[in-house]
């Protein structure tokens, strides 16, 4: 009796299709996130018209714990910022006593900063305290210099000047256009608006240059986080800014130089603006691809390992292995190509380390399968020819001594035959110019079986018995009425006696196939249970047919019920006395 549909990757002979009908549709459902990421983009990005906005890219929130620690550090920086504030105008007004309070600043900012490492690092808001502690810092080490130097009349010498964000800066006219000569504060004032000019500077520098050219999703990346330090700079710088007279020279000079940059950062927000719809796109598409590169290469490594162990132990995995090696070795290097030159321009990137190093752990372990896949299938030949020679002499012996039992559904040459069939799809899959003699051997060795049987076939017919029913799940019964139901619809006037679940549970098999129509790889996700079902032959006998049913998780779990074929004359193995039928 032969398998309808025997070879499993028919059963799902749509699959390609309806798998790159359902990549589309992830595609198309990542766009979707993707329009998602630009609308957050666009509104962080807006904040060149008005006041500063957070500027991050859609990622997991802090926990409320992280979130408390982030706010308490944040807190913490600010009242240091003040602080040294408060120093540089004492310092300014001749008030030397000023250490006490320097030295508390710095006891604050060091535990600050180390709790810093309590916030998980590759997160916006981890980024921008970081960066704000940096400037602190920068502005500790600087005032440390002006407390040594102690106090003058004439203003404390500023650390380096830096920069802020928002609308326009024009400086406050209410002071004497003309003047030269500042108070103690606003010369406080200019020094922190020079530092902050001074650490924007080469940020906004950087994002012109980063907008200049063409854009993908890592160079958008990469000037959102050089614009929310800036973005921060540039508030800071204005709110100094428009606190000074606009005719002192070097107030008026740096308002140039900001409303300079200013409109540079505008122009860049146009032009990321601009690309973040095809940036969006491309992260889409790269998520995809990486997703299902992933997903196959994780498959592949669960099979992988010692070659032999995955013959002898696992011969279903072998067989489907080796007999798409040269296309797994194929799609492994084109993986290989999309991969590793990420991975050397962005050589620090912990994910892709580790794709790029399960991918050549892949394909050392493809290279070990081939080359031991050669050597079984040349022995294999042998092999199945032993096989053979020992079903022979079990049909001698089940003749000779009368033992019908060994043609039985169980019996020793049933299971032998099965062995060297085993044996037969592997040859096929390993040395395939061997595979039709070895066709030719088995099929020869059936028919003696079967010819065989002739001489004890009622012997065998009464001693064919009913297995034991293994299988009880929660779905055995609506699984056994729809066997009925898909036999009765292939073959109308039979009368179905019984069906039988004879293994105790379903098999998953889950592995990417090769297609050879659509040239691609497709995957398989399935569970797997053959019962058999009893049909009613005459008033004195039944039938045996084996029944195949596939859940496939492709299908949302769809039930396939595929019967092996209704043989016009079947072997005497498959032949059951009635009354054993109950």
């Amino acid at each position: 009796m032969s398998k309808v549909n025997a070879d499993r990757p028919k059963v799902n002979a749509d699959r390609p299709k309806v798998n790159a009908d359902r990549a589309k549709m992830n595609v198309e459902r990542a766009g979707m996130r993707g329009r998602r990421w630009l609308v957050a983009w666009v509104a962080a990005l807006s904040m060149w018209s008005g006041h500063a906005t957070a500027l991050v890219f859609a990622q997991a929130s802090l926990t409320e714990h992280q979130q408390k620690v982030h706010d308490e550090i944040a807190a913490a920086l600010e009242g240091v910022e003040k602080s040294l504030a408060e120093i540089r105008v004492k310092l300014s007004a001749g008030d030397g006593n000023v250490a006490s309070a320097y030295n508390a600043a710095v006891r604050t900012f060091n535990m600050q900063s180390r709790r810093i490492g309590q916030l998980p690092a590759g997160h916006e808001k981890t980024k921008s305290l970081t960066a704000r502690a940096e400037a602190v810092k920068a502005d500790l080490d600087a005032t440390a210099a002006a407390v040594r130097a102690g106090p003058s009349n004439s203003g404390a010498s500023a650390p380096e000047a830096g920069a802020g964000s928002g609308s326009g800066a024009g400086a406050n006219t209410g002071s004497s256009e003309g003047s030269t000569k500042l108070d103690y504060k606003q010369e406080a004032d200019l020094k922190d608006a020079r530092y902050y000019m001074n650490e924007l500077r080469p940020r906004a520098e950087k994002i012109v240059e980063i907008t200049s050219v063409a854009m993908d999703a890592d160079s958008i990346r990469l000037a959102l986080s050089h614009m929310e330090f800036v973005n921060g700079r540039m508030k800071n710088t204005v709110e100094r800014l428009n606190r000074l007279p606009g005719g002192h020279p070097e107030v008026k000079a740096l308002t140039e130089e900001f409303n300079k940059i200013r409109e540079q950062m505008i122009a860049a927000h146009d032009r990321i603006k601009a690309a973040a719809p095809e940036a969006d796109r491309q992260v889409a598409e790269l998520g995809q691809q990486e997703a299902q590169d992933r997903e196959m290469i994780d498959s592949w490594s669960g099979v992988l390992g010692n070659p032999q162990t995955l013959f002898d132990n696992r011969p279903d995995e072998a067989i489907a292995t080796a007999g798409q090696l040269p296309q797994m070795q194929a799609e492994l290097k084109q993986m290989l190509g999309r991969w590793e030159p990420r991975l050397a321009a962005k050589p620090n990137d912990a994910s892709l380390q580790a794709m790029v190093r399960k991918l050549q752990w892949v394909d050392e372990q493809l290279t070990d399968l081939s080359d031991y896949a050669v050597q079984r299938g040349q022995a294999l030949p042998g092999q199945i020819d032993q096989q053979i020679a020992q079903v022979q002499r079990l049909i001698d012996i089940a003749v000779t001594e009368k033992r019908p039992a060994y043609f039985g559904p169980t019996g020793g040459i049933t299971q032998q035959l099965g062995y060297a069939e085993s044996m037969l799809r592997m040859l096929e899959a390993t040395n395939k110019p061997a595979h039709p003699a070895a066709v030719a051997s088995i099929e020869a060795i059936r028919a003696k079986s079967r010819e065989a049987q002739k001489s004890l076939s009622e012997e065998i017919i009464r001693n064919n018995k009913l297995p034991a029913e293994l299988y009880s799940g929660p779905d055995v019964e609506a699984l056994r009425e729809s066997v009925i139901k898909t036999w009765n619809e292939l073959h109308p006037g039979d009368q179905v006696l019984k069906v039988v679940f004879k293994t105790d549970g379903w098999s998953r098999t889950t592995r990417w196939d090769w297609s050879e129509g659509y040239k691609a790889f497709y995957k398989v996700d399935y569970d797997h249970i053959q019962p058999s079902l009893w049909y009613k032959k005459d008033d004195s006998y039944a039938v045996a047919v084996p029944v195949e049913i596939y859940k496939d998780y492709m299908k949302e779990g769809r039930i396939v019920i595929k019967p092996w074929d209704r043989e016009a004359d079947p072997s005497v193995i498959w032949i059951y006395k009635i009354e054993n039928v109950k």
